[in-house]
C-alpha cells in the first residue's frame, strides 16, 4: 500500500508528537508499505534519516508568518505529490489550521484519514487563545472530520467528544492508542543508570519526564510535597523529585517550590532523547499527575505512560481516560484523583513503604506493554483500519 503522510511537526525537536509520527511511519514501512511524508522544513533542518522518505515543504523559522506561508505551499506540494506518488490513502496527523488536505484529497477522490491526539478546543482555552481563533479552528475541524473516511482517535474519550461535538457517526471513529519502542525503552539496572546521570543512589526518587505544560498537573505535585514535608518526615528526608523537560509552567513551579522552601526537587532541563531511558530506569516511581476538569479534560494518551511501562517502572497516574482504559491498568498503575495533592502525597508514601509491591507492579507493566502497546502494535491497528476502509470503498 502507498501511504502519503501529511504532518505539521518540527522534526528539529524531540517530543511526543515527533516520536509518535516517526515510529508509526517506520513500523508501517516495515510491514511492506511505501511511505512518503510531507513535513515542514523549518530552517535550519537537521535532515535526520528517519527510516522513510520525507519531502520537506520549505518554510521559515517557526512563527505565524512562517505557518501561513507553509499552509499555502503545503497545498501545492500535496497537490503535486498526490499526482506523482499516486497514494492509496492520505493520512494526516491532524493540522487544525488547514482545510487544504481534505479538499485536495477530495479533488482526487483519495481516501482521507485524520489522526486526533486530543481536544484542540480544550488546549486552546487552557492557553487562553481568543474566542475568534477557537471559532475559526472549529470550522476547520468540521471540514476535516466531515471529509475524513475515518477519524483515528487516541482514546475512547477523544472519540466520544468528537462524536458529540461534531455529530460524526460512530462507525467513522476508530481508537488506536499510543505506544513505545520495546528495545529503546527497556528495564535496566537502577544503580548503573543513576551513576551514569549522576543521581544519588540512597534517595527514593519520584520522576516525571515530559513537557512542562499547565495541564500536566505538576503544581499539585508541588502542593503534595508540602504535605509530605509536614506529615511524612521520614519520606521527606529520603525523597528526591526529579522533573525532566522544559515548558511554560517551569517558572511557576520554581516560584512555588521556592515559596514553600522545598529542597527535594531537581530540574534536569531538556533531556537528550537518547538519555531518557536512563532517567526513567533511575526512578523508583514514575508519576503523571495530569489535570482534569470534567468529562472533556485530560482525554489524551500520555506517551510517557507507555515509555514508563516499557521500562518496567511502577507508575502513579491520574485516573483519566486513556490511562485507566489500558488493559489491566489497575495491576500496574496506582491511580490518583485529578488535582488532589492529599492523595498524591499518600500514594508516594505508600510506594516508599511498599517497595516490593511496586516493583512487582513495574514488572506487570512491562508484560502488558509487550502484549499490545508497542509501536508495531499501533501501526498494525492503523493499517487494519486503512485496509478495511479500502475494501469497503
Amino acid at each position: 500500500m502507498k501511504i502519503l503522510l501529511n504532518v505539521v511537526l518540527d522534526l528539529n525537536k524531540d517530543g511526543a508528537g515527533v516520536t509518535h509520527f516517526t515510529e508509526v511511519a517506520r513500523s508501517l514501512k516495515k510491514t511492506g508499505n511505501e511511505i512518503l511524508a510531507l513535513c515542514p522544513g523549518f530552517y535550519p533542518n537537521r535532515k535526520k534519516d528517519w527510516g522513510f522518505r520525507i519531502v520537506y515543504v520549505p518554510t521559515f523559522r517557526k512563527n505565524l508568518l512562517a505557518m501561513l506561508f507553509y499552509e499555502l505551499l503545503n497545498a501545492f506540494y500535496l497537490f503535486f505529490w498526490v499526482i506523482k506518488f499516486k497514494p492509496d490513502i492520505v493520512y494526516c496527523r491532524y493540522n487544525v489550521a488547514s482545510v487544504f488536505p481534505p479538499l485536495v484529497t477530495k479533488m482526487f477522490n483519495k481516501p482521507y484519514f485524520v489522526e486526533v491526539n486530543g481536544i484542540t478546543e480544550n488546549e486552546l482555552r487552557q492557553r487562553k487563545f481568543p474566542e475568534w481563533i477557537i471559532s475559526l479552528v472549529r470550522i476547520t475541524e468540521i471540514i476535516n472530520f466531515k471529509f475524513a473516511k475515518k477519524v483515528i482517535c487516541v482514546t475512547e474519550g477523544v472519540k466520544r467528544v468528537i462524536k458529540e461535538r461534531f455529530r460524526i457517526p460512530d462507525d467513522r471513529l476508530k481508537v488506536v492508542e499510543n505506544g513505545a519502542d520495546p528495545e529503546f525503552f527497556s528495564p535496566m539496572d537502577r544503580d548503573e543508570c543513576r551513576s551514569r546521570i549522576k543521581l544519588p543512589k540512597d534517595k527514593f526518587i519520584v520522576g516525571f519526564i515530559g513537557s512542562l505544560a499547565p495541564w500536566r498537573g505538576l503544581k499539585y505535585l508541588v502542593d503534595a510535597s508540602v504535605m509530605i514535608k509536614n506529615s511524612y518526615p521520614a519520606l521527606y528526608k529520603n525523597l528526591l523529585i526529579l522533573i525532566g523537560g522544559e515548558g511554560e509552567e517551569k517558572e511557576n513551579l520554581l516560584t512555588l517550590i521556592s515559596k514553600n522552601e522545598l529542597d527535594i526537587y531537581k530540574f534536569s532541563g531538556y533531556i537528550n532523547y537518547q538519555e531518557v531511558p536512563y532517567y526513567m530506569n533511575s526512578f523508583d516511581v514514575c508519576i503523571s499527575p495530569f489535570e482534569g476538569k470534567g468529562d472533556t479534560s485530560a482525554l489524551g494518551s500520555p506517551l510517557k505512560i507507555f515509555e514508563y511501562m516499557a521500562c518496567g517502572r511502577p507508575i502513579i497516574a491520574t485516573d483519566m481516560d486513556g490511562v485507566n482504559t489500558l488493559y489491566n491498568s489497575k495491576d500496574f498503575i496506582l491511580f490518583i484523583p485529578p488535582m488532589n495533592p492529599v492523595k498524591i502525597a499518600e500514594m508516594i508514601n505508600f510506594c516508599f513503604k511498599n517497595r516490593e509491591i511496586i516493583e512487582e507492579m513495574g514488572e506487570k507493566a512491562r508484560e502488558v506493554f509487550l502484549q499490545g502497546y508497542t509501536w508495531e502494535s499501533t501501526a498494525k491497528k492503523v493499517l487494519n483500519i486503512f485496509q478495511e476502509s479500502i475494501r469497503r470503498k
